[in-house]
């Protein structure tokens, strides 16, 4: 099962949010009616699983859910850690 760590997309929490959907690795507000990506947040949101592992994962109590993401975090993390956006 593949997993990266948070801190891989470099994370910034200078910002603070104005809405209740936010990037949780930038904090900046995502209009959820346009394209963004989400995470599924494990071990208590220190890892990313690779949503190719989703089958294999077992859910837990560090299991923190599919988490908004913005596109250019995405990108620093790699688009392919990520899944399309919800919106919520």
């Amino acid at each position: 099962m593949r997993k990266i760590d948070r801190f891989a997309a470099k994370p910034d929490y200078r910002k603070t949010p104005k809405t209740d959907y936010y990037c949780i690795n930038c904090q900046r507000d995502i209009d959820p009616s346009k394209p963004h990506r989400m995470v599924h947040a494990i071990a208590g949101g220190d890892w990313y699983l690779h949503p190719e592992d989703e089958d294999q994962y077992v859910p837990d109590g560090g299991d923190c859910g599919f988490l908004p993401f913005g596109n250019d975090c995405a990108k620093r993390l790699g688009i392919e850690w990520t899944h399309e956006g919800q919106k919520p």
